[in-house]
């Protein structure tokens, strides 16, 4: 849990701002109880949700439409990072994580075959606008006991 929830806000980090809407897949860190219309969401979602003044949302249990392109790019990015990396040599998790941080600004700054544009001038142009400003620091999971 507590790396899942860094990894998200490393993830706003990233991109500079909070969307207003984060969705995931119906994973258990995520959701309690999946439903089509409204799924319960676990405690520590909804904390880093309030830090982070975001909406949860989860994709449509079942079938789910909105789940395929999604994966479709996820499969993409892994193929563009894995390829350059499997002859690679590391000696530190922090170098493979350097390598991989690198590499994610490559493949956003490369420009699209057939689109004439990169997927970070596109994040530019339509989405950045959208996005809350970042609280002045990152959430921190805190562990809870049930008594």
């Amino acid at each position: 849990m507590e790396h899942f929830f860094y990894g998200l806000s490393q993830a706003f980090e990233y991109i500079g701002g909070v969307p207003c809407i984060s969705k995931s897949d119906n994973m258990k860190q995520w959701v309690k109880r999946t439903d089509r219309y409204e799924p319960s969401f676990s405690d520590a979602a909804m904390e880093w949700s309030l830090y982070y003044e975001t909406e949860l949302d989860a994709v449509r249990p079942g079938k789910p439409r909105d789940k395929g392109p999604v994966e479709s790019v996820v499969n993409k990015f892994y193929l563009y990072v894995y390829t350059r990396l499997r002859n690679e040599v590391f000696y530190s998790l922090s170098g493979l994580n350097n390598r991989i941080y690198l590499l994610t600004d490559e493949y956003n700054y490369n420009e699209m075959k057939k689109r004439g544009y990169s997927r970070m001038e596109l994040f530019e142009a339509e989405e950045r606008s959208a996005l809350k400003l970042l609280p002045a620091t990152s959430f921190r999971f805190k562990y809870r006991k049930a008594f």
